[in-house]
């Protein structure tokens, strides 16, 4: 992440729960390819990423704006794994901004806390697995990608 979410946060309309759910979403995916990282680095060939953490690959890799009627339209993004996101944009005083209080399936705001909670608690269990790869404490890739998914598991199991 750049450090630059004071501008993010501008560009953004909806509620600080469901930004927040993204800023976590996105440190979850840092930790998980620090994870992936130090694995690869630690094991070589012998590590292969889990299912859960996939390449990083070419994501949101194209984005394009279509329908602009005066001050809406709608962005499409690709993310590089075959889905597609539709955001509606809204311009406030001559600024684009992701319309997100106007999205398909919005969640509540509740709903959004436990989910960032869930990503945020996830960003840590990668960030100490990661550490605990470059400190040694695993002898193989198995057994370092095993204990990974065995924690994120159960915190996925713990989640209301």
């Amino acid at each position: 992440m750049r450090d630059d979410l004071p501008t993010a946060r501008s560009l953004y309309l909806g509620n600080a729960s469901e930004f927040d759910i993204t800023v976590q979403s996105i440190k979850a995916g840092q930790a998980a390819k620090r994870f992936n990282d130090a694995s690869a680095a630690k094991f070589g060939s012998a590590w292969q990423a889990p299912p859960a953490f996939p390449d990083a690959g070419p994501l949101y890799d194209q984005a394009t704006i279509t329908g602009e009627n005066g001050d809406r339209a709608m962005m499409i993004i690709n993310n590089g794994y075959g889905q597609t996101l539709y955001v509606p944009l809204l311009k406030v005083d001559g600024v684009w901004k992701l319309n997100i209080p106007e999205m398909a399936n919005r969640q509540s705001a509740a709903q959004y806390e436990l989910w960032a909670k869930g990503f945020a608690a996830g960003a840590a269990i990668c960030n100490e697995e990661a550490n605990n790869v470059a400190a040694g404490k695993y002898d193989s890739a198995q057994s370092a990608s095993s204990n990974l998914q065995g924690r994120i598991s159960a915190l996925s199991k713990a989640q209301p």
